[in-house]
């Protein structure tokens, strides 16, 4: 009869003492301490915790002067508030979109045709009226003075197009077609 070695029984002894011990520390109760460290009796119930109560700022002014997170530890000094800018003046208005078709000029009144830009209407207004926002201070021979507010602004006849000797086209110096032209009569 051979014997087993004493190796291998040895090592399933300890292994059920260690489990028998870790058994026993899972399954107790654990035990009540006391702040000073000795066992309190089962008996006795730990005392509640005191409610927070957060200290006055005051005590916190050292943080204010030597801030954490700034690396030089040093204050924040804020940036003194930008001088009072001079008012702006307020911008101008856009220059009119209107362009000067003709002018009309008689001994009693003179008449400018406006075409008002994104149209095809054709207006008349004489000196005082509107139109498109903008007033009419002056008709000249050549050109108009239109206003808004204190604003002015003069608008001249557009460059003349070279149309060549197409049919209806504008006479020498006109920048209407030749069938709109009102030529003055001649006297004998």
């Amino acid at each position: 009869m051979r014997r087993s070695p004493p190796a291998p029984l040895l090592l399933l002894t300890l292994c059920l003492a260690l489990g028998i011990l870790l058994y026993r520390e899972i399954a107790a109760p654990a035990p009540h301490f006391t702040p000073d460290g000795a066992a309190a009796s089962p008996a006795a119930t730990p005392a509640r915790p005191a409610d927070f109560i957060a200290p006055p700022p005051q005590q916190f002014a050292e943080t204010e002067t030597r801030p954490l997170f700034v690396a030089s530890r040093r204050p924040v000094v804020a940036a003194p508030p930008p001088a009072a800018a001079a008012p702006k003046a307020p911008a101008p208005p856009s220059p009119p979109s209107l362009t000067l078709v003709g002018i009309i000029a008689s001994a009693e009144e003179r008449i400018a045709l406006i075409k008002p830009a994104n149209s095809t209407e054709i207006l008349k207004a004489g000196e005082g009226e509107t139109v498109s926002g903008w007033q009419i201070r002056r008709i000249f021979a050549d050109h108009i003075v239109v206003a808004t507010g204190a604003n002015e602004q003069e608008i001249a006849f557009p460059p003349q197009r070279d149309t060549g000797n197409a049919p209806g086209a504008a006479a020498a110096g006109s920048p209407l077609p030749a069938e709109l032209l009102i030529r003055p009569a001649r006297r004998p």
